[in-house]
């Protein structure tokens, strides 16, 4: 089974229009080995899962976590639009999101 995160508009509620994400199989704030995700001005949520290997950027945009046997364990979904994205190693991938109208502005 392959669960799906939904990252909600209130989640980036206050950041800039054009915003990068960082998806990254990592060991998280508490020291466990778990799936990060942020920007760079902000943590957007993480969880510990010792069976998370790797994350890949797929054709269609989609970013996907997989355990040792590249079994998908969770699809990351976000708000906005997609503008591009890389995979930077195995471990991590960075989303370039253009985040749609309605969301408050950012501050600063």
């Amino acid at each position: 089974m392959t669960w799906e995160m939904h990252i909600t508009p209130q989640a980036l509620a206050g950041l800039a229009p054009e915003v990068t994400v960082r998806v990254a199989v990592t060991t998280i704030r508490d020291g466990t080995p778990g799936v990060s995700l942020k920007t760079s001005q902000k943590v957007l949520g993480e969880w510990t899962d010792s069976r998370a290997c790797t994350v890949a950027l797929l054709p269609s945009r989609e970013v996907t976590v997989m355990d040792q046997d590249v079994t998908p364990r969770y699809r990351v979904l976000f708000p906005g639009t997609v503008l591009g994205g890389r995979q930077v190693s195995d471990t991590e991938v960075e989303l370039s999101l253009s985040l749609e109208a309605g969301f408050p502005p950012a501050s600063g």
